[in-house]
Formats: C-alpha cells, sequence, structure tokens
C-alpha cells in the first residue's frame, strides 16, 4: 500500500473527518452525520474468480446508525488518477456489502444485535483529489457496451464522484474539520494553510498535505517544531507555515552561496590558475574540479 493511500485513510478514518466529508459532500454542509454515530465497518470482502479465491477491500467504510439501528453503510474510495473502470469497483464494494446483509443472520455491532430482517442501504463516494477533469464514465452503461436490443434491460449504477481539486469556494468553505486543509491544498498548489486554523489531527494532515503535495515540505516544517509545543495540541497552520518559509529562505541563501562560489570557481580556471591552485584554493576534490570545469 502506497503513502498516498495510508495517510488518506489514516485521516479520513477519524469520525470527525469521515463526518464531515459526507455532510458536506452529500448534504451541503448541514450537519445530518453525527461524528458519534459513526462506528468502523470492515471494508473487507472476497470473491471466487476462475476458481481462486480473490479479495478487495474499501478504502474507509463506517455504519452510519441512530440507536440501534444501522441506517447506512458509508464508503469512500480515493483516487488519484483517472479510471475508467471505478463504475464497476463501486458496484462490486456496494455489491459484497449488500451480500453480507444476506449472510449474516444476527450482525452485532458494539454488542448490539440487530435483526435479520434488516436490511440498510450502501452509499460510497469517491474522491477524486487528480488536478486533471475526470473524463471517463461515471455510470455503468457509460462504460459497457450495450447491444440496443439488451437496453432495456440492464440496469445503470451512477457513482457519486466528487472532483476535490475543482470543487467551488462556496462548497469547499463548507468543511470544518481538518479536511478543509486538504481540499484546499487540492485546489491551489500553492496553498500554505489557514494561518488560524488549529488543527485537531495536525500529524495526520501534515502527512496527508505531504503525500497530496508530493514532497515532505509539511511534516519537515511540524517536526521542526519542538516536540512540548507539539504535544500540546495548539500548533496553528499559521505556524507551520512560517517554517516553511523560513525554511524557503535559507535555502534561498546557501542557493545563492553556491551560485556565487560556481562563478567565483569558473572565474579562477578561466583566468588560467592551474588545477591543483584552483583545488586549493575553494578547497575541492578533483572530481568536483572536474565537475566546474566542464561547466565552463
Amino acid at each position: 500500500m502506497g503513502e498516498r493511500d495510508i495517510t488518506q485513510k489514516t485521516l479520513e478514518g477519524y469520525n470527525d473527518i469521515f463526518a464531515d466529508i459526507v455532510n458536506v459532500l452529500l448534504f451541503n454542509g448541514e450537519q445530518i452525520i453525527d461524528p458519534d454515530e459513526l462506528i468502523d465497518a470492515t471494508g473487507f470482502s472476497q470473491y471466487k474468480l476462475n476458481a481462486k479465491v480473490r479479495s478487495q477491500e474499501r478504502d474507509v467504510a463506517k455504519f452510519w446508525k441512530n440507536g440501534e439501528i444501522i441506517i447506512s453503510t458509508i464508503g469512500l474510495e480515493n483516487q488519484t488518477k483517472v479510471d475508467p473502470d471505478m463504475p464497476l469497483r463501486v458496484l462490486s464494494y456496494d455489491g459484497a456489502a449488500y451480500r453480507n446483509q444476506i449472510k449474516v443472520r444476527h450482525r452485532k455491532v458494539e454488542g448490539e444485535e440487530h435483526s435479520p430482517d434488516h436490511r440498510h442501504p450502501v452509499v460510497t463516494l469517491v474522491l477524486y483529489f487528480g488536478r486533471e477533469p475526470w473524463n471517463k464514465p461515471t455510470n455503468l452503461l457509460g462504460r459497457v457496451k450495450v447491444p440496443d436490443d439488451l437496453k432495456p434491460f440492464v440496469n445503470d449504477y451512477d457513482i457519486n464522484l466528487f472532483e476535490i481539486a475543482h470543487l467551488p469556494k462556496e462548497k469547499r468553505e463548507l468543511f470544518r474539520s481538518d479536511f478543509k486543509e486538504v481540499v484546499e491544498a487540492c485546489a491551489d498548489n500553492s496553498y500554505m494553510g489557514d494561518s488560524d486554523y488549529v488543527p485537531t489531527h495536525a500529524l495526520e494532515l501534515m502527512q496527508a498535505l505531504n503525500a497530496l503535495a508530493g514532497d515532505s515540505r509539511f511534516e519537515d516544517a511540524y517536526n521542526a517544531i519542538p516536540e512540548e509545543e507539539r504535544q500540546k495540541g495548539e500548533v496553528s497552520m499559521g505556524e507551520i507555515s512560517d517554517r516553511l518559509i523560513e525554511k524557503g529562505r535559507a535555502q534561498g541563501i546557501q542557493q545563492g552561496h553556491e551560485e556565487e562560489r560556481t562563478e567565483n570557481v569558473i572565474s579562477a580556471i578561466k583566468e588560467g590558475l592551474s588545477q591543483e591552485q584552483v583545488m586549493r584554493i575553494f578547497g575541492l576534490t578533483p572530481e568536483k574540479y572536474f565537475q566546474y570545469a566542464n561547466m565552463e
């Protein structure tokens, strides 16, 4: 499992993050789902193909319940690349979840027994983090070639796909949890964070931002803050951004020094100083000397 998958799943696995994602994307920010109403559901299922047992696993899945009754199974699927087979994959995940409701006569959730006659809906949200627009089908009939004579008899299946990097500003502003920082970073790769915001799950958020940004800037900046400050859980995004800016300035100064050094070495070589003189003056190894010499 890649770092990107792990960090996204870890952050989304928290109930406050999960509820925030669903409330914004499905209910336009209305607080329909309370984090306390969510409990972890297994996203693991098996199927048989060519006489071999194979497995599939959702990224994140939770039961949404009201008292002793399960209202729904809700799953999140993360995508960083466009996948034309996504409708088939979601149909497979949802079908496995429905099949489990048939197979399990008495389901126990946190020690509570549920009637074998109770059936609940399964909802899957596909979170697409890529910057390129999703240009593949979001429904089964868009992916499967069906003869005209069969079309009246083949049921379609739509998926709930959300292009996180392209959510409108008014939608992005509805997020209340750490996930808002992820959404903003996807929308703007130069985003440095809401300066006043103090993350609830700081380390997991930094790791998710790193995975999305493709570098370790955020986690490195967070780790540069003294541990006793981090343990208080009061580090704001502004403090982390300050560390990023400080690091950028330091790198710029170092880069400037290197450029100046390179100019001086090349100038000395052009002026006719011998290899031994240049190496002695600038403290170079033979290998480094020849690197500079080849830059002339």
